[in-house]
């Protein structure tokens, strides 16, 4: 029997769309797939350099264009005497002994507008200001 006129199926009419749109929902799955790899990557790095910096023999600080610290590991927070939920979003030179504040303003200021690889306070004599009042020398390596 020979039929003649049949009517197109739904595949017939809409294969094409049916296979585009199954090959666009594998694509965007991949893509989902390799988003979520590489942040749980960049969040594992994350945690390495954070555990880095928080386990440094080094007091360390990070300090903003405007001077306020933005970071402080747990070295730093035995060095100065300050918890850092004191310290992070204070003025940098609250660490620094009144008799340099001026001046120490002045030169990160300075190293704000342009910024240089180099050791801190290198030519200088460097001291710190801890929580209690008391100075103490403080040397760059």
């Amino acid at each position: 029997m020979d039929i003649r006129f049949r009517e197109p199926s739904l595949w017939d009419l809409y294969h094409r769309h049916v296979i585009g749109a199954i090959c666009l929902f594998v694509l965007q799955t991949g893509l989902i797939v390799c988003a979520a790899r590489a942040k749980a990557s960049r969040r594992r790095a994350d945690k390495q350099y954070w555990h880095v910096i928080e386990t440094a023999l080094n007091g360390m600080l990070m300090v903003g264009a405007d001077g306020l610290i933005t970071m402080a590991n747990a070295q730093a927070e035995k060095l100065f005497g300050y918890p850092r939920e004191e310290l992070v979003g204070r003025p940098v030179e609250m660490l620094v002994p009144e008799r340099y504040r001026t001046q120490h303003s002045a030169h990160r200021e300075r190293f704000s507008v342009s910024p240089e690889v180099r050791l801190m306070g290198a030519g200088r004599e460097l001291f710190g200001r801890r929580k209690d009042g008391s100075e103490f020398p403080w040397r760059s390596r």
